[in-house]
């Protein structure tokens, strides 16, 4: 392992590797014994052998992130995205305040700042076009704490609220501190495949039983979803990464690229989200018009769109084929929902009428973080109403809450990111392009399905919308300028 990824690799001209060595010895000591410590101070006041054995857990957390900060981020990822249905929504503790999986990403902070105090090419590597955004959105938001205290919400609302729109933003940072190596590329793809397996896997089989994500949501309603929320997002940043890959590889590679491509327009399909299905087919005409702007475009868009209708017609066949009742179920859905749909007899509607009045009242410093959203509106009896939902739109939400002042931050950081990997992209060789479009593109899909869903009330789907934010930055970074050399990465 190199220099960069130790906590403090100052190393002198005697022995380096002896000194580096000796560094991992006592931070390893150092590590074991202050879990062991803590575990007996946490002991000797007579609390539970959980709480025990979670002091340890969490000193021993730290110590693995010190000692290979690398490993501790690719291990915090890939179970956080494969298995996010299970443990992106449901808090690992209730008490005083929630702690979700998500709050591991503070662990993976504390270190960085650790070893961007010690390194500088640790120092460096934070550097990107929205960093220092996301910086003054952080500061930002003790302000908002204090308009959302004055407002008088509640302590644990206030405070919810402040992770998601000004603290979690920060993970992007977490992985611009992994320190992306060439050599480390093949390795992140084969993993973020095998996450695309195990989340397909899971809707696979739940759509074979029958059973639901969340049924006390939908079971009731007699909707179906084969998969969450931001796994559903996860599925299209997929779709965008292979089929990058399906227009620059060749041979075995290329015909594999199609097929995962196909299985995921397919699990996207059996989801049961219509904006999930608008976004499976955009994703590769993005991808293709992106990555091939300014040559023989109208060829490549035809391309995409024959493409994208094979694929997503053999997936239909294919689920027809297997999941019969569930393929007929889909069809209703599809024919109630999007044909006979009309947006001023939906719910976002109404939502979206009331968050706004509620920014025209207070359109500087907003309501103030942590309000609990309600409207008045008419039921499915005919009946008047009061809706206690979610504004079904991130940018509305951050709007009405945090005013002109927080709002306009968060257009300014996206309007920046899609801006300065816009005008980057044409810089880079096609191969590394169309993939990274790709990424793009999920970050996009992302956005759109947040603007439209309660996407982001979830802690988890924030700190992975800026983890994907962060590693896209990251590959651009690595590539940026390099045209020379380029390996295929298939």
């Amino acid at each position: 392992m190199g220099l960069p990824d130790r906590l403090g690799g100052m190393l002198t001209k005697e022995s380096p590797a002896r000194q580096v060595v000796g560094a991992d010895i006592v931070r390893a000591v150092l590590v074991v014994g202050g879990a062991a410590l803590i575990g007996a101070l946490v002991g000797l006041v007579g609390l539970s052998p959980q709480v025990w054995a979670g002091g340890i857990g969490l000193i021993l957390a730290i110590g693995v992130a010190l000692l290979r900060y690398r490993v501790a981020f690719e291990g915090f990822c890939f179970i956080f995205f494969a298995l996010f249905d299970f443990i992106g929504y449901v808090p690992l503790l209730s008490a005083s305040i929630k702690i979700y999986l998500a709050d591991g990403i503070i662990l993976l902070m504390a270190v960085l700042c650790l070893r961007a105090l010690s390194n500088r090419e640790s120092m460096r590597s934070l550097a990107s076009p929205v960093t220092g955004l996301l910086v003054i959105n952080f500061f930002f938001g003790f302000f908002a704490l204090l308009v959302g205290f004055g407002s008088g919400h509640q302590f644990n609302d206030v405070v919810g609220d402040f992770r998601r729109f000004f603290f979690y933003p920060l993970a992007t940072l977490a992985a611009l501190g992994y320190i992306l190596r060439r050599t480390d590329i093949r390795k992140l793809i084969l993993l973020f495949s095998v996450v695309l397996l195990v989340i397909s896997g899971i809707a696979l089989v739940r759509v074979a039983k029958g059973q639901t994500w969340d049924p006390a949501q939908f079971a009731e309603k007699g909707d179906f979803r084969a998969i969450g929320y931001f796994t559903g997002v996860i599925v299209v940043m997929g779709l965008g990464v292979f089929y990058g890959f399906s227009l620059v590889s060749r041979g075995y590679r290329k015909w594999a690229s199609v097929l995962a491509s196909g299985l995921l327009i397919g699990v996207g399909f059996l989801s049961g989200y219509r904006l999930l299905w608008a976004l499976l087919v955009m994703t590769p005409l993005f991808v293709s018009w992106t990555a091939y702007r300014g040559q023989r475009r109208n060829l490549r868009l035809i391309l995409a769109l024959l493409i994208t209708a094979a694929l997503l017609i053999g997936a239909l066949v294919v689920a027809q084929y297997l999941f019969a009742d569930r393929f007929l179920l889909m069809k209703t859905k599809f024919q109630e929902r999007v044909l006979g749909f009309s947006f001023q007899d939906n719910i976002r509607y109404v939502a979206w009428k009331a968050a706004w009045n509620r920014f025209a009242s207070s359109p500087i410093i907003g309501a103030g973080i942590g309000d609990q959203f309600s409207f008045w509106g008419i039921n499915s009896a005919g009946n008047p109403h009061l809706f206690r939902l979610t504004t079904h739109n991130v940018f509305l939400a951050i709007l009405y809450q945090t005013g002109v002042l927080g709002g306009g931050i968060f257009l300014v950081i996206h309007l920046r990111i899609v801006w300065y990997v816009w005008t980057r992209l044409p810089q880079i060789e096609p191969c590394i392009r169309a993939p990274l479009t790709g990424m793009l593109s999920g970050y996009l899909a992302a956005l759109a399905l947040g603007m439209f869903q309660p996407l982001f009330e979830s802690p988890g789907a924030i700190v992975g919308f800026y983890l994907w934010l962060g590693m896209m930055l990251n590959v651009l970074r690595l590539y940026l300028g390099d045209t020379v050399g380029t390996p295929e990465l298939l």
